[in-house]
């Protein structure tokens, strides 16, 4: 009976050992995963925002030219007079 319990005991503890392995595996795995995840989103999103700013100053430059086009035209057109 006791090497019986023994047996018992050792399957018991084998069979814990072996499912605290695979717990600390699949921890680590998801880690990897999300840590990965993470590092992808943040540069998407520096692309997507360093884009939006690019964006943005092109923007201004092209509203900026604009309207000192439309200025030059308005003073070529006499109705704005610079020397006033």
């Amino acid at each position: 009976m006791e090497s019986c319990a023994k047996i018992v005991a050792m399957a018991i503890i084998t069979v814990v050992l072996i499912l605290n392995i695979l717990s600390v595996l699949i921890i680590n795995r998801s880690i990897i995963i999300l840590n990965t995840q993470i590092e992808n989103t943040l540069t998407a999103s520096v692309h997507r925002y360093g884009n939006q700013t690019e964006t943005s100053i092109k923007s201004l430059f092209i509203s900026t030219i604009g309207t000192q086009r439309t200025l030059n035209n308005l003073i070529l057109e006499g109705a704005i007079n610079p020397k006033k």
